[in-house]
């Protein structure tokens, strides 16, 4: 739903630009020209000013080779023009996404890969349903509808993590013993990576770390880059305001989902607190 208000609401030139970016028939000069162009509007409409620079930098970089080497050219551009297609279509492209779903699943602890330790509690299960379902109402899945699962794993302490597919794992430690949360707080929780599932925030990074790292890259190798000790300082300023942005807009989607299923949406509140203090 937000998705399709997105684009009613983006720039017809924007639209326009994406389209012309992604088209693969470029058979000559004056076709690449328009195509680099129009990937330069896009990776503007889609604030990314560090692929805008670079779009700029090697157009003139082939222009000034072609002084010297006028065939040059043409391949010079072709390059450029494939970087920053396969960058500013990333978002919506399905081998991408089927890269994140790889490199977020090969992050998990092998004991946390499809091993629930217990059942969740009927409770939780239906809570779990009605987020989901209210998920489904408020969003659009251009991957289609996630599989939906509630994984209770073998995690000591404060660990909630999801992927993109439309898992969600929480440690048995938020669940059950001296240290488990309040059934509202767990809702909460659970809420929260919920929203990162429907706000496709894994998949966004991904494109982001193509975007800095290099769009021949496969997306587990980009990211593996921008977390790395090899990151660059701007590679970090950009994923840590991601990060921030990420975090403001999956509690607002986190609190949206739990008003829309009927639970306390004051427990993110509690539920955030709590996550900090534990963290530290």
């Amino acid at each position: 739903m937000l998705s399709i208000l997105y684009l009613l609401l983006a720039s017809p030139m924007a639209l326009a630009s994406l389209d012309l970016c992604a088209s693969s028939e470029v058979r000559d000069v004056h076709q690449l020209r328009e195509a680099i162009t129009a990937c330069r509007i896009a990776a503007h409409a889609q604030h990314r000013p560090h692929l805008a620079n670079w779009i700029i930098e090697q157009q003139e970089r082939c222009e000034v080779n072609a002084e010297y080497l006028s065939h040059s050219f043409f391949p010079c551009m072709r390059r450029a023009v494939f970087f920053a297609r396969e960058v500013v279509t990333c978002d919506a492209n399905p081998m991408r996404f089927q890269q994140t779903m790889a490199s977020e699943q090969a992050l998990l602890p092998t004991s946390s890969i499809g091993r629930s330790i217990f059942t969740p509690s009927p409770n939780l299960l239906n809570a779990f349903r009605a987020l989901t379902q209210a998920a489904e109402r408020q969003y659009s899945f251009p991957f289609g509808r996630p599989n939906w699962r509630l994984e209770i794993t073998q995690a000591p302490g404060f660990v909630a993590h999801s992927l993109p597919g439309g898992s969600v794992f929480i440690s048995s430690d938020l669940v059950a013993g001296d240290h488990s949360l309040p059934e509202p707080e767990l809702e909460a929780i659970i809420a929260q990576e919920i929203a990162h599932i429907a706000l496709n925030h894994a998949h966004r990074l991904g494109c982001l770390a193509l975007e800095m790292s290099g769009a021949n890259l496969h997306l587990k190798d980009a990211i593996a880059i921008l977390r790395g000790p090899g990151a660059t300082s701007q590679m970090r300023e950009r994923e840590a305001f991601f990060s921030q942005h990420a975090l403001i807009a999956t509690d607002r989607s986190a609190l949206l989902l739990l008003r829309a299923s009927g639970k306390n949406p004051q427990a993110i509140t509690q539920a955030r607190a709590l996550r900090l203090r534990r963290a530290n």
